[in-house]
């Protein structure tokens, strides 16, 4: 079981005094487990969620994610 949390803030335009100056932060956490299903066959199951805020409204949202790999040795 694999948990990463992450959190950043990037500013966009800030060198340029007439550009839009978008301020974004991102949190993000992430949860992973590996399982191997047999000798060559193996599973990562992840689920993630991802909150972005920005001084732009429309650039502002919630993100659920849910994935599986499945990876076979060949």
């Amino acid at each position: 079981l694999v948990i990463y949390l992450d959190y950043s803030k990037n500013t966009f335009d800030k060198d340029s005094p007439s550009g839009p100056r978008q301020e974004d932060t991102y949190k993000l956490i992430s949860t992973s487990y590996n399982k191997r299903l047999a000798s060559s066959l193996s599973a990562n199951f992840t689920l993630q969620y991802l909150d972005r805020q920005s001084n732009i409204a429309t650039l502002t949202y919630d993100e659920g994610r849910i994935s599986i790999n499945l990876t076979k040795d060949f």
